[in-house]
């Protein structure tokens, strides 16, 4: 069983950037940006291996997981908490004011680790070479600033976010925002344009008595 990530599917295809694309589990190499992190890119590769294996007798099953938060059933966070890129982007979205508009949709996965390990226990045994093991009930980034800041948060254009970035990092240590800062720079360069679903993981997760907890808000 090889764990993977669903960040496998990038963000865009390289060749045709403003095409929105759904990334299921039976796809791969779909011409998606995965060389533009260095994480990402190992992933891809590994899973080129796993298949390679598979096509030589090898019986493997590929998990590509979410993005990890707390336990589901107390809600405990790992060790070293600010080693984890997530828990540094919401200390960031915390000291904002403000949301941009362009991004205040996009939909923010969090996927609680008990609940991911226990998916991945039912799966090693069932029958398709991969599966994505997320929660697919998703928040809007706007949800998730408002859960944070007991608020809902004005969203403003471009120009007038960056303003109120420049702003804040005379007030809140640099590192605080530093993964807020890295999400914004990649946001104007690059769209968001391809989707991964989880329909045939959570079928057969149902088929096996799972269900995914929807966030309480």
């Amino acid at each position: 069983v090889h764990i993977s990530t669903i960040s496998v599917s990038g963000e865009y295809l390289s060749d045709a950037i403003f095409k929105r694309i759904e990334f299921r589990e039976s796809d791969y190499d779909i011409g998606q940006n995965w060389q533009d992190n260095t994480y990402v890119r190992g992933k891809f590769m590994a899973e080129h291996l796993v298949y390679k294996a598979v096509a030589e007798g090898l019986q493997a099953r590929i998990m590509r997981v979410g993005r990890l938060v707390g336990r589901r059933s107390d809600g405990m966070f790992q060790r070293e908490m600010q080693n984890n890129s997530f828990y540094s982007f919401v200390q960031g979205l915390m000291a904002l004011d403000v949301l941009p508009k362009r991004v205040a949709g996009i939909p923010i996965e969090l996927t609680a680790v008990d609940e991911c390990a226990r998916a991945i226990v039912l799966l090693r045994s069932a029958p398709d070479p991969v599966y994505h093991v997320f929660n697919p009930f998703a928040l809007e980034l706007r949800e998730l600033a408002a859960l944070l800041k007991h608020r809902t948060m004005p969203e403003v254009s471009a120009a007038e976010f960056e303003a109120h970035l420049a702003s804040r990092l005379t007030s809140v240590q640099p590192e605080r925002m530093a993964t807020v800062l890295e999400l914004w720079a990649m946001a104007k360069t690059q769209p968001f344009n391809i989707t991964p679903v989880a329909r045939s993981t959570c079928a057969r997760l149902a088929e096996l008595g799972f269900e995914w907890s929807e966030p309480e808000v």
